[in-house]
């Protein structure tokens, strides 16, 4: 008897525990907001930027979570980080989700895990091995273009007044997008 007394009063002290650190930890922004098939919740963590994105579909119980970089001062309404574009031109939207200041990442919508659409190599920088991510598209100081007759993506950025890049991305019709062209610059 004595057991089971100890078992669930420290069952129902961490449980309050646990409790108690998830409310101090995030701040609800945006709750129960319609974005196509997906009801969202935003939630500030404890930085400044720290945000928890929940995109539940209609009819599930079990969200999709992301934890992304998020500028809560400008943030208005899930739409302002959060779209759906077909990125690999097979005719289904993809979920895109904007992290504050550096890009945008691609995920599945019908699983919620990553969209990795891009053909990335690996690189060498300061003699450690640099990996791009293959669902993400970074736009640090630029932007991106979809031509859909041509089925490409053209995505530039800027590192400062005198370097960049521009990546152009073709889809084949096999989900994924090749790099066929790419461009740096550093003066």
């Amino acid at each position: 008897m004595k057991k089971l007394i100890l078992k669930t009063g420290l069952f129902l002290f961490l449980t309050s525990v646990t409790y108690s650190q998830t409310t101090e930890k995030s701040k609800i922004v945006i709750e129960n907001q319609k974005l196509e098939e997906f009801n969202v919740k935003i939630s500030k963590g404890k930085g400044e930027f720290d945000g928890i994105i929940q995109l539940t579909k209609s009819g599930n119980s079990k969200p999709f979570i992301y934890k992304v970089d998020v500028d809560f001062q400008s943030l208005k309404s899930a739409s302002d980080i959060i779209s759906f574009e077909d990125l690999n031109f097979d005719g289904e939207k993809e979920i895109v989700i904007y992290a504050n200041m550096s890009g945008k990442y691609i995920y599945d919508r019908k699983t919620g895990k990553e969209k990795n659409l891009f053909e990335k190599t690996a690189g060498y920088g300061k003699g450690v091995k640099v990996v791009d991510v293959k669902n993400f598209i970074n736009t640090h100081r630029g932007e991106y273009e979809i031509n859909e007759s041509e089925k490409t993506i053209k995505i530039s950025g800027s590192c400062g007044a005198g370097c960049g890049s521009e990546e152009t991305y073709k889809g084949f019709g096999d989900g994924t997008l090749k790099l066929i062209r790419k461009c740096e610059w550093d003066n």
